[in-house]
């Protein structure tokens, strides 16, 4: 099993749960077994999966909270499970989901664990303003994670060519980063679920889509080559 976490520096807006549902659900269409688990407390990744929100949000959600997994009506391929935040990855019920071929974990902002846990990728979401900027800056200066760089991707979503200054700022400091056109499907204004946004991404989307899946794909496999566990073959799938 390939693990892959998701995070972001600041809280609300950024995208970082509509990502992790987004890659999860491209990668179950390409025909791998994908586990999405959600510890960020909110509602956005149930709302992009087309589930109803709980209204237990993070206040609601105890520590050592867990609801199971469950398969996406989306998606066969794809199995969803809520949990709260806890002090160590093993704490995440991994025995439960070491079935799967890529486990996909949505963190709150500015979560410890990714840095804590061993994961092969750990993604940053960022957005092309200050406030992202300086949060990933605040980010890659912890000697933690300067040691890791090797299984980090940045990522700037609603993102645009005319932004491109944005793209070199954030390169000054990202060795891998990678671009997610701004789309109003993402959005859900005329979309309900990803699954729907799926199918009507723009040209440019669906193409920084491809190559963020290949990127993805390719570090994952890069991390199972040095890897003497073993693993899935994920490029080429």
């Amino acid at each position: 099993m390939r693990k892959l976490c998701i995070t972001s520096g600041c809280k609300g807006g950024v995208g970082k749960s509509t990502l992790a549902c987004l890659l999860a659900y491209a990668l179950s269409q390409e025909g791998f077994s994908v586990v999405l688990l959600d510890l960020g407390g909110g509602d956005s990744g149930t709302l992009c999966l087309g589930g109803t929100p709980s209204g237990r949000g993070l206040t609601g959600r105890e520590h050592g909270y867990w609801e199971g997994l469950r398969e996406s009506p989306l998606s066969s391929g794809l199995r969803v499970a809520y949990a709260a935040p806890s002090s160590s990855w093993e704490e995440l019920h991994l025995e439960a989901i070491r079935d799967a071929e890529v486990a996909i974990v949505d963190t709150a902002p500015c979560s410890q664990h990714c840095k804590e846990a061993l994961f092969d990728l750990r993604i940053f979401v960022a957005l092309p303003n200050w406030l992202s900027w300086h949060a990933y800056r605040r980010w890659v200066e912890k000697p933690e994670d300067r040691t890791q760089g090797d299984s980090s991707l940045l990522v700037i979503n609603m993102y645009h060519p005319l932004l491109g200054d944005w793209k070199r700022r954030y390169a000054v400091l990202a060795r891998r980063v990678a671009t997610l056109s701004y789309d109003p499907a993402l959005a859900f204004i005329y979309t309900r679920d990803v699954a729907e946004a799926y199918l009507v991404l723009s040209g440019r989307t669906k193409r920084d889509l491809r190559d963020l899946l290949d990127a993805v794909k390719s570090l994952l496999q890069g991390a199972h080559n040095s890897d003497s566990r073993g693993g899935v073959s994920l490029p080429g799938r």
